[in-house]
């Protein structure tokens, strides 16, 4: 009996060892890696693999026991994903079992997990009101100098941000790739509180900057703004914001705010750029003194605004925050001043209604003077009253004449710009294309916008000249051709204008 007890135990034994698995000696084994793992709140997964030797067998299955989860259940791996920020940390255990042959119980291996609750946090930010042509670019700073430049068109997340106050801010975007104008695109900078393990999350909103991507023409006493689109499909404008008087001349200025030249009763007012995202009365932001039948207005290279007063005869310069003018310009040179344009140089041109288009040197602008032109231009054979001038990428110069209701372009060559034309726009069609010009603008593409006055007690006309076109000269068809967009129109200009221009904001 005695030896048939010591079989017995001897078997049992054998059985036993066989099912631990833990011993390489004694039979089958599991071995999961890593044994061991250190992980924080909020950190990415990771792999863990079971090894089987000496005669282990599979399937392989997998259970957690403590925070966290894990891909699978079965297989040769998974993947253990600690909880996510704000969740509670504490000690996970993770065993993979497997078999063991004919006769031998279920073996297993154990990993122990620790996870720590994370001191940092996570920054999610979404982006919203993009234009197709481009993500935004973000800056996101945040405490101990912490500065961080992402790209993105839809979000993105920081991970590990020492807890404190951030701030995103998206750079403004401008769609370059459009033929006739820019539009651009802000956002307002936002605020972000990360907290120790937590996520916060925050949207960049994005919209069209008022009065960007557009012409504006002067209608009246309301400016018309026609985007590529409102142009070339509806052919009507879908912004008229109203003004104070009947505008006669516009520019913009870096801050995208409008300057009008005004008449009945004579003035130059601007419009903070946010009044021309609706149609609603426009409210001065700052009234220029001593106008006197002011005809047009232009932004000089040195930031002030240029103001071309008729009665009088004289061209004054002002700051942008308004008060007397800085200087003012007179003599015979100047006859019912209109069209006014700087070129490369800083050098002012001057289209004169009663008189000629002359340029006035840049080293004549700096202090109250008579003007001395050192160029005067010959208009084109039944041409008279210079009312407009616009410098193009190439330094040429046009001219609009309201007599002869003609265009031409004056060439430029190593800073001299030629005296007579060297191609000139004429009338087509019925109704004329060209009818009484009095103000141009050229678009990205180096096209050519004209806006006619017509004849007395019409309405005005809009006319787009191609490249080719400018090129030739002659009665050219436009390219497109509205009648009837305006009332007394008297100013034109793109916002902003085309980076390629000599004047540009």
């Amino acid at each position: 009996m005695r030896a048939s007890v010591v079989v017995l135990c001897c078997t049992l034994l054998s059985v036993w060892t066989l099912g631990c698995g833990n011993s390489p000696a004694s039979g089958p084994v599991v071995t999961v890696s890593p044994a061991t793992l250190i992980v924080t709140t909020g950190d990415g997964a990771t792999t863990f693999a079971a090894v089987l030797s000496n005669g282990a067998v599979g399937p392989v299955t997998w259970s957690l026991s403590g925070p966290g989860t894990i891909s699978t259940t079965s297989g040769d791996q998974t993947a253990y994903q600690p909880p996510a920020l704000g969740g509670s940390g504490g000690s996970a255990m993770l065993r993979a079992t497997a078999g063991c042959g004919t006769g031998c119980g279920s073996i297993g291996n154990t990993a122990t997990i620790t996870v720590n609750t994370a001191r940092t946090g996570n920054l999610t930010i979404a982006v919203t009101g993009l234009p197709t042509v481009a993500p935004a670019s973000l800056t996101v700073t945040g405490p101990n100098n912490y500065s961080q430049t992402l790209s993105t068109a839809t979000s993105t997340t920081l991970t590990g941000l020492a807890p404190g106050a951030y701030t995103v801010t998206g750079a403004d975007i401008v769609d370059s790739t459009n033929a006739v104008v820019n539009g651009k695109w802000t956002a307002p900078a936002v605020p972000a509180t990360v907290a120790a393990n937590a996520v916060v999350s925050v949207t960049v909103t994005y919209a069209s900057l008022p009065g960007y991507g557009r012409l504006w023409v002067a209608n009246g006493a309301a400016l018309d703004g026609f985007t590529p689109g409102d142009l070339q499909v509806d052919h009507s404008p879908s912004l008229t914001p109203t003004t104070a008087g009947r505008v006669q001349g516009l520019a913009f200025d870096s801050t995208g705010a409008v300057w009008t030249a005004q008449g009945a009763p004579d003035a130059v007012v601007s419009y903070a750029a946010t009044g021309l995202a609706g149609n609603a009365a426009l409210s001065p932001a700052v009234t220029l003194s001593g106008v006197s039948s002011p005809e047009g207005v232009a932004i000089g290279p040195d930031g002030r605004v240029w103001v071309a007063n008729c009665t009088g005869s004289t061209v004054a310069a002002y700051a942008l925050s308004g008060g007397a003018a800085t200087v003012t310009l007179s003599g015979g040179a100047f006859a019912c001043p209109r069209g006014l344009a700087f070129d490369a140089a800083g050098n002012l041109w001057v289209a004169n209604g009663g008189g000629a288009a002359v340029r006035v040197p840049s080293s004549q602008l700096g202090s109250n003077a008579t003007a001395n032109p050192d160029t005067t231009l010959t208009p084109p054979t039944g041409a008279t009253q210079p009312s407009a001038m616009a410098l193009d990428a190439h330094g040429n110069v046009w001219v609009a004449f309201c007599g002869g209701s003609a265009v031409a372009r004056y060439a430029s060559s190593t800073g001299s710009v030629s005296t007579t034309p060297a191609a000139t726009l004429t009338p087509s069609g019925t109704p004329p294309s060209l009818d009484c010009p009095v103000a141009l603008a050229l678009d990205n593409s180096g096209e050519l916008f004209v806006a006619n006055t017509g004849p007395a007690g019409a309405s005005g006309t809009l006319s787009w000249f191609a490249a080719s076109d400018m090129a030739t000269g002659g009665a050219a068809a436009p390219l497109l051709f509205l009648p009837n967009i305006a009332v007394g129109v008297g100013g034109l200009a793109f916002n902003p204008t085309p980076a390629n221009l000599p004047i540009k904001h």
